[in-house]
């Protein structure tokens, strides 16, 4: 410190012999020490973290090389889109637990990440439409298990079959817009979908049967008002 009080650079310094170490104690920066010409691997074993390394301005690929972790140089402060950049994969940041919305932003796509293990409901909390979710193969019984409506699912193409098979109940396909022909045609019966609050004019206009609107339990003068 009495040597940089007396204004000597650390270039000079480094040039009569400090280490890196030795000017870490006496106040010099690890920007001061990699404008003297010190390489990162010094500044690393004299004592300055990845976070000064970086303020330093030295680049991820320069820490990599000489050791650095993946999960070092994250917990440094390097962005994933940095990271990636310079060869780390889906399945690196997978494996120290970056969550994927972060890796969205990096420019990862969803299939890539499915791939290596992230599930319909992380991707969906990192930022993932469902659409993009539909894209890569995800059926709707597991983005319904990752928190998707019926419309949402609807919306993106899933037909009310679709929503059925994975597990959607009749009350559920009622919140979105399918109408009785599709419910039918998805399996419903007329019983389930008047439970699920569908008119008999619905029903009728959806292609049941007379008998199954009888059958569903609809009282004779509901089937009067709809022709029946």
């Amino acid at each position: 410190s009495e040597c940089k009080l007396g204004e000597f650079d650390a270039k000079e310094m480094k040039d009569v012999g400090y280490t890196a170490a030795e000017l870490r104690t006496g106040g010099y920066s690890a920007k001061e020490l990699k404008l003297a010409g010190f390489l990162p691997e010094a500044l690393k074993v004299g004592g300055f973290t990845i976070v000064d390394l970086k303020g330093a301005g030295f680049s991820p690929s320069e820490l990599r090389d000489i050791g650095c972790s993946l999960e070092s140089l994250l917990d440094g402060g390097f962005h994933a889109r940095a990271l990636k950049a310079i060869g780390f994969t889906a399945a690196d940041f997978k494996s120290h637990g970056v969550m994927s919305g972060q890796l969205r932003e990096a420019g990862f796509k969803a299939e890539v990440l499915m791939q290596v293990g992230y599930t319909a409901l992380e991707l969906r909390t990192g930022g993932f439409s469902a659409k993009q979710l539909k894209d890569v193969g995800f059926s709707a019984e597991t983005l319904k298990s990752a928190g998707y409506t019926a419309s949402n699912l609807e919306e993106v193409g899933f037909s009310a079959k679709d929503l059925k098979d994975g597990g959607y109940t009749a009350e559920e396909l009622t919140t979105a817009s399918f109408d009785g022909a599709d419910l039918r045609l998805a399996g419903l019966s007329a019983s389930e979908l008047r439970s699920a609050g569908l008119t008999a004019r619905e029903l009728k206009d959806g292609g049941y049967s007379n008998q199954q609107l009888r059958s569903a339990g609809f009282p004779a003068w509901k089937l009067k008002e709809v022709g029946l």
